[in-house]
Parts: structure tokens; C-alpha cells; sequence
């Protein structure tokens, strides 16, 4: 292509964008041997007279780069450079800025010896750095397990490089004015194919999510799981935590869940430690209904005996019946809800958690449970409760414990023992939270053993 003004006419050779700071690479995983390219672009150029004779010797020339080809703003300017030419040839590095390769269009304008030559001359890429411009998408396949390796060997302020490795500075960066900064996915099929992939060395993070908001909300991490496994795991190998949470003035791990029964906002198949617990409802115990008869929310329950154990490494699980006689030292607690027996198998052999309790669990209901069946029975804390009259009176605070009608409790028994009122050891269900008004009903107890 010639661009010409006046006496001078240059053929455009080739005009190369050359390689930035970063080094693309197909090859192998290790830093170059030798120094990084240099950020510049190639210009070569054929020089001639008005005639069409090759020049030879010293020009002056100017290049400068503008985002349109007629018009518009100018991005950068070399100055003046002298610039040598032999037979014609001459060959140019220009330090033009790289943030204005950004998918924008270019075009180069040359001054030589005072006059300004036209038209502009357009940057074009070289055909596969049509891949590194906004929406363009680079697939295939590798050998070595990934399509693209970006490795960035710069200092930590110094910028970022894509693919997650990086010596001194970022490996990957990502940002979004509005939506995803850096989004993965995957087809795969397997437990060990993952969208988004980070690996740490040492006392580093393999993956690192921040918020940098001061307002309340936002996440550094978030994890979301469409199916029946989990929306975010954690998993360690060694002796640390599989996940660990920490919070310098909120909640360390915080979890809730959408289920009407509001049951299982944490879960876990293992023994739970805290070294304190606080309770705003009640404490409650998986139990068999070891009845011959139905079971329903409200009753109150005594020890029957032993259940098999319902699943591998668990304990005998208690059988439960309905109380049947005042002042039972057998006394368990109240009913509270029906129990889900598929948590006692959910627990799988994936150790990631990805293919985790990927079952349906029903929900614990508060209907009769049948023989042989699960529940849920209320050990300590407030529940509503069957209570009579039989006893007597009962006041907010009076001792409960089983009544003779089943199922139901029953103002405490006094004892006399050298002259002092006692209850009965054993048989205390729980305290009265509020009056009795009825013959019998449905009142809250504090269910407190003793």
C-alpha cells in the first residue's frame, strides 16, 4: 500500500503488533530463559521519490497514532526521530502505549522531511491477536491440559497476567463494571473438573474471594449448586480444616436454610465442638417411635429401650413410647416433629461434597409418626406441651412431670421427707411457662430434666 503526500512515498512492508510485557505461550508451563519481549510494534517501510527511486540516508520522521482514520483524537506521538534508510528500507521501533490496544481500531500517521503523509495507515493485528480482542474467544485443545498459559513475572503493582500463575505480581485479573469480572464453567462430567481452578503453594491461596464495599452485604466468595450437591466445599488432605471460617466482627460461618421446617441450617454427620453455645429455641434428639401406636407433636415421651443402629459408625438410636403413668423416672421429653431417616445414609463417599446428600429429605413434619418410625423429641428448652389438671393447679413456674393420662404431664408430685417438701428424683419433665386455663391443652414448658 503507498501513502504518499507531495514528493515522498512510502510502501508499507509489514506492520506488526509485536508481543507485550506478558508471554503468550503454547509450549510449557516454565518462565522464558531469555528477557521478555520488548513492548513495542515493528514498523518496516519502503521510502521513494515522487520517481519511484529508493532513498538513501538520514530522514527525519514523526509517527503519531490515532483512533480514527480521518479524524479523531490522537493517542500518542513519537516526536521528531531520525530514522535510517538504505536502498529504500528502513525499520522502526514504536514505544506506543499499550493500554490503547484495547479492541479499539488505529491508525498511524507518518510525517518525513516536514510534510505529513496520507492516508493513515491502519494497525492491523496479526490474525491470531484477533483472539485477545473484546468478545473474542479462544478454543481448542492442549496436550499439556489448558488452551491458554499466561504467565506474569512482574512485580506485584507491576500488573497482571492471565491463567492463575503468577512469580511476583497477579496471575489472573478480572474486572466488571457491572456484571462478572472472571467467569468459569465446565461440561465435564467428574468430580475433578471444575470451572474455576486455583492452587496455592505453601502459606498462599489457592483461591482468595474479597469485598472491598464498607456497606453491609456484598461477598468475597460465593458458591451456588443448582443440583443435590453443595454450593461451596471445602476439602483439605492434611491435618487442617476442611473449611474455616473468621470473622473480625460478625458471624465466623453462617448458615440458614429455606426449608419450612426450618431444620438443618448446619449439618453434620460427625461430632460438633464449640467451646460455648448460645440457644433461642430448644435442644433436640433423634429418637424411634417404639410405640405400638401413633405419636404426635405435644406428647410426652419415656425411654423404651434400644434401637439398632440406622446407619454405619452411628450409635444405637433410643426408642421412645408414650408415657403412661405419673412421675415416670423414664422420662425423656416432648414430641416435637417427624424425622427424616435418609439423613442417617446421606452422608457420602465423596470427600469434596460434590456428589453429597444429592437425595431428596423430606421434611420434618409435625404429624403422627408412626411405629418404627423417626421423630424428633425436645430434651431441653421451650416447646408446646400436653398437659392436665390432674395434679392440681398448675402456675407459671410449677414443676411438671408425666401425668397418668398418656401422653400428657401433670403438675409435679410433692413428697414428704422428715418434714420437707420434695419432688420425687428423676421424674421432673420441665417448668411451666404459662398458666394452665383449661381442663387440658397445649401449654409452653421449659423442658428441663432432672
Amino acid at each position: 500500500m503507498r501513502i504518499n503526500k507531495m514528493g515522498w512515498s512510502i510502501f508499507l512492508i509489514i506492520a506488526m503488533l509485536g508481543m507485550m510485557t506478558f508471554n503468550v505461550t503454547a509450549q510449557s508451563n516454565s518462565l522464558p530463559s531469555s528477557a521478555p519481549v520488548a513492548g513495542k510494534i515493528n514498523y518496516q517501510g519502503r521510502l521513494t521519490n515522487s520517481n519511484g527511486t529508493p532513498q538513501n540516508g538520514t530522514f527525519p520522521m514523526r509517527f503519531q497514532v490515532y483512533n480514527d482514520p480521518t479524524s479523531g483524537s490522537i493517542l500518542w506521538d513519537s516526536g521528531v526521530i531520525n530514522i535510517t534508510v538504505q536502498d529504500g528500507l528502513f525499520n522502526v521501533g514504536l514505544n506506543i502505549d499499550q493500554a490503547d490496544f484495547n479492541g479499539q481500531g488505529l491508525w498511524l500517521r507518518i510525517h518525513v522531511n516536514g510534510e505529513w503523509l496520507t492516508p493513515r495507515q491502519e494497525l492491523l493485528p496479526v490474525p491470531y491477536a484477533l483472539s485477545l480482542i473484546p468478545g473474542a474467544e479462544v478454543s481448542g485443545s492442549s496436550a499439556d491440559g489448558w488452551v491458554l498459559n499466561v504467565t506474569n513475572s512482574a512485580n506485584p503493582s507491576s500488573g497482571s497476567a492471565l491463567r492463575g500463575s503468577s512469580v511476583s505480581g497477579i496471575g489472573i485479573f478480572g474486572s466488571s463494571v457491572n456484571d462478572t469480572g472472571v467467569y468459569g464453567t465446565t461440561s465435564g462430567g467428574a468430580i475433578s473438573d471444575y470451572g474455576v481452578y486455583g492452587q496455592g503453594v505453601g502459606l498462599s491461596y489457592g483461591v482468595h474471594g474479597y469485598n472491598a464495599s464498607s456497606e453491609t452485604g456484598g461477598l468475597g466468595v460465593y458458591g451456588k449448586n443448582a443440583g443435590g450437591g453443595s454450593g461451596v466445599s471445602g476439602l483439605n488432605e492434611g491435618s487442617g480444616n476442611g473449611t474455616w471460617g473468621y470473622s473480625s466482627g460478625y458471624n465466623g460461618v453462617g448458615g440458614a436454610t429455606n426449608r419450612p421446617d426450618n431444620n438443618y441450617g448446619l449439618y453434620t454427620t460427625d461430632n460438633l465442638y464449640s467451646s460455648n453455645f448460645h440457644l433461642s429455641g430448644a435442644t433436640m434428639r433423634v429418637v424411634q417411635n417404639g410405640d405400638a401406636e401413633f405419636l404426635e407433636p405435644g406428647d410426652v415421651v419415656v425411654i423404651s429401650g434400644l434401637g439398632s443402629s440406622p446407619s454405619k459408625d452411628l450409635p444405637p438410636v433410643i426408642r421412645v413410647s408414650k408415657a403412661k403413668e405419673a412421675g415416670s423416672t423414664a422420662v425423656l421429653g416432648v414430641v416435637a416433629a417427624s424425622y427424616a431417616k435418609e439423613w442417617f445414609t446421606a452422608q457420602s463417599e465423596d470427600p469434596t461434597g460434590a456428589s453429597n446428600l444429592n437425595q431428596e429429605i423430606p421434611l420434618s413434619e409435625p404429624h403422627p409418626i408412626a411405629p418404627g418410625e423417626y421423630l424428633l423429641v425436645v430434651i431441653e428448652g421451650p416447646c408446646l406441651v400436653k398437659v392436665n389438671l390432674d395434679g392440681g393447679m398448675i402456675q407459671v413456674g410449677d414443676l411438671l412431670s408425666t401425668a397418668q393420662q398418656p401422653g400428657y404431664a401433670g403438675k409435679a408430685v410433692q413428697l414428704e421427707f422428715n418434714g420437707v417438701t420434695i419432688t420425687a428424683p428423676g421424674t421432673i419433665l420441665g417448668k411451666a411457662l404459662e398458666p394452665l386455663g383449661d381442663d387440658q391443652d397445649l401449654v409452653y414448658v421449659y423442658v428441663t430434666l432432672q
